[in-house]
This record gives structure tokens, C-alpha cells and sequence, in this order.
């Protein structure tokens, strides 16, 4: 069975972090996923999850320059941040390998934890559907959504000025808002 294709990326940064810190909303069922590969890896006694409390919260200027895609999860972990439950879970199961991953490797179970993991990446993001209704109130809440990205977006455009150039992640942010367009 093939497993559906990462919509993040992992990108690397300036800063390294010690402890791994993950950011999931609790809903989500990717969240979900790279909250549970996390705690079965050998990295989870040291992580910080930080839990969004509404999806809005992914719009916020802090949050657009952590990931200009605006979606959960997202791993801060080494000098990286992953930004797909998929690749999330590739990289802890090569890099932080957890007790049980380790047992069947050795055991020679590869196969059975391989078609586990690739069953549990096809489970559908469900949320997006009552997110995004079709009808009355949910074009309400979509129109909400993009007013708050473009409010967020000109508070960064305004720490632009005062901070100088343009970066990248301004141009990612504004080409989001006007894909809502």
C-alpha cells in the first residue's frame, strides 16, 4: 500500500534545539499521529507539546513565521522543523528510534511496523470537513479566517518596516493570503 504524500516539508535553521517541541491541535488527526510517533520515540521523556487551542491560532504572525503553511503539526526538533505527520514520523523512527521500534528491528519485524505506520499515515484529516462547511456559517467562518490572516499579515508587514527588508517569509505569508482570495 503506498502512503500518501507528504504536504510539508523539513526545513533547517539557525537555532538548535536541545529538547524537541511539538505543536498539534488537539482535534486533528494528523496531530494526533505525530503526537503518538513522538511519544513512542526515544525522544519523548525531553518533549514540550504545545497545544493550539482554536485553528485560527495557526494564523498568528508568530506562528506564520514557524511555518508559512499555517497547518499542524509542526516539530521543532535539532535544527530542523518538520512540518507533516509523515515526515514527522520518518524522522523520529530513523533518528530517535523508540524501545518497542528497536525490539521488532531486531526481532526482524520491520514489515508489521512498516504497514502500521503506513496505515495510520493514510487515515484522513477529517477535520477539514466541518472546518470548511459549504453552506451559511461556514462561509461565514472562512471569511473570518482570511479577514484574521490579512489583519496578521499587515502586523507583520508593519514590524517590516520597522525591521527592514522584506524576508521570504513575508512573501509567503502574502502569497497565502492572496491564494484566498
Amino acid at each position: 500500500m503506498d502512503h500518501p504524500l507528504p504536504i510539508g516539508s523539513m526545513r533547517s535553521t539557525a537555532e538548535y534545539r536541545r529538547y524537541p517541541r511539538l505543536w498539534v491541535f488537539p482535534p486533528s488527526l494528523d496531530s494526533g499521529k505525530a503526537h503518538m510517533c513522538l511519544r513512542l520515540s526515544s525522544a519523548w521523556p525531553f518533549a514540550e507539546v504545545n497545544a493550539i487551542d482554536t485553528a485560527a491560532d495557526t494564523y498568528t504572525v508568530d506562528f506564520c513565521r514557524l511555518n508559512p503553511n499555517m497547518t499542524v503539526p509542526v516539530l521543532e526538533i535539532e535544527d530542523k522543523v518538520i512540518t507533516d505527520s509523515r515526515l514527522i514520523a520518518d524522522f523520529l523512527s530513523q533518528r530517535y528510534t523508540g524501545e518497542g521500534d528497536g525490539q521488532a528491528i531486531l526481532a526482524g519485524k520491520v514489515e508489521p511496523l512498516t504497514r502500521f505506520v503506513n496505515l495510520a499515515s493514510s487515515w484522513d484529516e477529517t477535520i477539514h470537513e466541518f472546518s470548511r462547511p459549504s453552506r451559511g456559517s461556514g462561509r461565514l467562518l472562512n471569511r473570518l479566517e482570511v479577514t484574521r490572516l490579512r489583519e496578521n499579515y499587515l502586523e507583520a508587514a508593519d514590524e517590516r518596516h520597522v525591521m527592514g527588508p522584506k524576508s521570504s517569509l513575508s512573501s509567503s505569508c502574502s502569497s497565502a493570503s492572496s491564494a484566498d482570495d
